[in-house]
């Protein structure tokens, strides 16, 4: 768009008592929709608009004992909260991010530094990028998907991976694994 556009669309924004709006991940409304494909359990979501934040807090949101994350940064306003809304409903949430996101905007101390979920800080490996959530002991979340807020506006995937013990088991230990060798939680009484 030109300058000259912009002034204009400002000014008629300006005179008709209508600021012109950005669309940005958190204010863009969540698409609920189907997944994409599903086949023998494991359900396929996309983004941007296919569902795929919508997929992830309903399975959240429907979470009765457990919900692990390992990821690189959750920077979603809408998972924190949700994965808070969990914590608060008494799910055990456990979360361990790369220890390089420890200060700024979009860290750590951003976004978990007022939480009650424990968020451990793995800094033995060069970068954790990885995107799992799981659930309930039964539900696998993975893909591209990160789960930030830039995700709901880039091109991503994710599968959402049901009853799959054997596939479960090897995440669960992925993650146990990662767990042990992390920073404890700073961000939880006790911890400090």
């Amino acid at each position: 768009m030109n300058r000259q556009a912009i002034i204009l669309l400002l000014l008629a924004g300006a005179l008709t008592g209508c600021a012109p709006s950005v669309i940005t991940a958190e204010n863009k409304p969540l698409v609920d929709r189907p997944p994409v494909a599903s086949e023998d359990g494991i359900d396929v979501y996309f983004a941007p608009d296919g569902g795929a934040n919508t997929a992830v807090i309903r399975e959240i949101e429907h979470a009765k004992q457990s919900i692990d994350v390992q990821a690189y940064l959750i920077t979603s306003k809408r998972i924190v909260d949700a994965l808070d809304a969990a914590n608060a409903r008494g799910v055990k949430v456990r979360i361990v991010l790369d220890k390089s996101n420890i200060g700024g905007t979009y860290s750590f101390n951003a976004f978990f530094s007022s939480s009650k979920i424990p968020v451990w800080r793995d800094a033995k490996h060069k970068g954790v990028h990885d995107k799992v959530m799981l659930v309930d002991g039964r539900t696998i979340v993975t893909g591209s998907y990160n789960f930030t807020d830039q995700s709901e506006l880039n091109v991503e995937n994710m599968l959402i991976i049901r009853d799959k013990p054997k596939l479960f088991e090897a995440y669960r230990q992925h993650f146990e694994e990662h767990l042990r060798h992390s920073d404890p939680p700073t961000n939880v009484e006790g911890n400090k």
